[in-house]
């Protein structure tokens, strides 16, 4: 278990969640004798099983997680890219769809992550079946570089990509992936109660994509205008704006459009 004093957290580096920091300063502000101890974590078994074993005391991760005996809190979602490197064919595009992708290798990811995961980072599913491999990315340098050389591509939450020599791509027609909290099934306490008290209030902030797809709605546009001039799919203008309405407890599109016209767009 984690000793009193002491708050142990696993974030996945593509969280791109600012509360996150802001949470981990407020608790090293307000207890600077905390034991803080942050790792990195791509949502492996292991660490889940810390989780329920008191080692780890909370998860930060980004697609979908699946445990009965955990606590699993949507964030915000965050739109899904394709990452290639500078020069590759599709990179001077605005956006890809699932199929311009399909005959693109990519790099196998560490085995040691739940099925589910792999499956969906990978598009199993709407592959029908495994994707071409070259070369096996066994840290995210591996997979970075592999990309970089024009080698492979790699599907991952929006701004994991931003680097020098690669190109980021919205997949349009790809459903955002959810930002959650993984939690024990216990009330929190202590630093964790207070990290997470700072994580689920940024629930209630539009993230960056929400608030590109709310000034358009300000503007007057059709969730079918909003799609061609963001280069969504309008399956993700519609996620984007549930998700707004659901933050924002507002029940209609006019109700949203009032609300934000009066409050602005974040």
């Amino acid at each position: 278990m984690t000793p009193v004093g002491a708050l142990r957290v696993g974030v996945m580096p593509a969280t791109g969640l600012a509360a996150v920091h802001r949470a981990l300063g407020q608790v090293r502000r307000r207890s600077p004798q905390c034991l803080l101890t942050v790792r990195e974590s791509w949502g492996s078994p292991a660490d889940l099983e810390a989780v329920r074993d008191g080692g780890l005391d909370a998860l930060v991760l980004v697609g979908p997680v699946s445990d009965p005996l955990l606590d699993v809190v949507t964030l915000r979602v965050v739109d899904r890219h394709v990452v290639v490197s500078a020069d590759h064919r599709l990179a001077g595009r605005p956006s890809v769809r699932l199929a311009d992708l399909l005959d693109q290798p990519t790099f196998r990811r560490q085995e040691d992550v739940l099925p589910q995961w792999r499956s969906y980072w990978l598009n199993v599913e709407d592959r029908g079946g495994e994707p071409r491999y070259v070369g096996r990315g066994a840290t995210e340098f591996d997979a970075l570089l592999a990309i970089g050389s024009g080698q492979v591509i790699g599907v991952a939450p929006e701004g994991w990509g931003r680097r020098p020599g690669l190109a980021s791509l919205p997949v349009v027609d790809l459903e955002p992936a959810p930002v959650v909290l993984v939690l024990r099934k216990e009330p929190p306490t202590g630093h964790l109660r207070e990290f997470v008290t700072v994580l689920t209030q940024a629930r209630t902030e539009l993230s960056p994509a929400e608030q590109r797809v709310a000034r358009l709605v300000i503007d007057g546009y059709t969730d079918a205008e909003i799609a061609r001039e963001l280069f969504l799919s309008p399956r993700t203008v519609e996620s984007h704006l549930a998700s707004a309405r659901r933050k924002l407890g507002l029940r209609s599109r006019a109700h949203l459009a009032a609300h934000l016209a009066g409050h602005g767009a974040g």
